[in-house]
């Protein structure tokens, strides 16, 4: 559900600067998943919390632990900033790009003060 909501958010004008295309497919469904993936998760998580409660067999007791879903959701959001930087949908990726429209418009003055 957040994959497709985000491929069909941000494709558009992604396609539109020229940094997609058909041989781009795949990675930008591999970012659109681990979007969904940290937003799935991390909804899960403002739901039942970063602890759980752990039966210790053992010993008998119960202990709380972290619950793997903030661990699930840190590895998706490593992946989703690590993808989106291939798309300039990062600060520092945009830094980087020269695509018309991604970076602000240049001063007409721009250049002519020698530095």
């Amino acid at each position: 559900m957040h994959a497709r909501e985000e491929w069909l958010r941000l494709s558009p004008e992604l396609y539109r600067l020229g940094l997609l295309t058909i041989v781009d497919v795949n990675a930008f469904a591999a970012y659109c998943q681990a979007f969904g993936r940290w937003r799935q998760a991390e909804e899960a998580l403002a739901e039942a919390g970063e602890l759980v409660t752990v039966d210790q067999r053992t010993k008998k007791r119960r202990i709380l632990k972290q619950s793997p879903l903030v661990g699930i959701a840190s590895a998706a959001a490593r992946d989703m900033i690590s993808y989106a930087g291939q798309f300039g949908l990062t600060p520092v990726a945009r830094s980087r790009t020269s695509v018309e429209g991604l970076k602000a418009p240049r001063s007409k003055f721009e250049g002519l003060l020698a530095g």
